[in-house]
């Protein structure tokens, strides 16, 4: 995976399910643009969410889309209105701004007119999803560098989860939450699935954690070849067989 994907820069938090049923889901299409910020010169992921009744949003809600609507989801506002123009999508939001899409294919479409660099890719949907293997939003697991950010006091406490193809994973000691970084009830074993750009993770004792999930731009989640995911808005990387659950 290139390290070009390393600047994710949206902040994602952990929620725990409330309990409640889940409202109707909606079936959004996901947009992805890995592109230049003029400012830090690093490449960035940005995100655009639309809805079937002509709704937007600018990045990926921090629970993902499961469940959430423009009614529920207390974006105060963020979401905007699309205006389809045949050859382009008009997205007006009064609190975050406006932006013209161009369509190129029914999978991308383009920051600006005939613009071969900004362009956004339709994201896959991903639900039922079931993949093996080790994960981890640590760069040092997976390119073997040292990173003074990924030490842990515990030895036996790693920010690496392992997903196995029969929906059961192990999470070692990633505890999901920027903000409190001590919510860490989901660390150990249960179960887990994908639904409308959402993983839920449902512990032994039935809590549920949910959060966003998005495989990169237009890559194929089910692919062998795919060696990333986007969890709690970070880049979790496919570790190598080397890597084997503590318990």
């Amino acid at each position: 995976m290139s390290r070009l994907f390393l600047p994710v820069f949206l902040l994602f938090l952990a929620i725990e399910s409330s309990g409640q049923s889940t409202p109707a889901n909606i079936k959004y299409e996901v947009w992805e643009c890995q592109a230049m910020n003029v400012s830090t010169l690093k490449l960035e992921l940005k995100t655009v969410v639309l809805s079937p009744d002509g709704k937007c949003l600018y990045y990926m809600p921090e629970k993902g889309l499961n469940g959430v609507t423009p009614a529920n989801s207390n974006e105060n506002g963020s979401w905007g209105v699309v205006t389809d123009k045949d050859s382009s999508l008009q997205l007006r939001n009064e609190l975050r701004g406006n932006m013209d899409l161009y369509k190129i294919s029914p999978t991308s479409m383009s920051r600006y007119p005939n613009s071969k660099s900004v362009i956004y890719k339709k994201v896959r949907q991903a639900d039922g999803l079931r993949f093996e293997g080790a994960y981890s939003p640590q760069t040092q697991y997976h390119t073997g560098k040292e990173d003074f950010s990924s030490r842990q006091i515990d030895p036996n406490k790693r920010p690496i989860i392992f997903f196995k193809k029969d929906g059961t994973y192990i999470n070692e000691g990633i505890a999901f939450s920027n903000l409190t970084l001590g919510d860490d009830f989901a660390i150990g074993k249960g179960t887990y699935e994908i639904v409308n750009y959402s993983l839920i993770l449902t512990t032994q004792s039935g809590r549920k954690l949910q959060v966003a999930f998005s495989p990169i731009l237009d890559s194929d989640p089910a692919g062998d070849g795919n060696e990333g995911y986007i969890i709690n808005q970070q880049l979790y990387y496919k570790l190598s067989k080397d890597f084997v659950s503590h318990n």
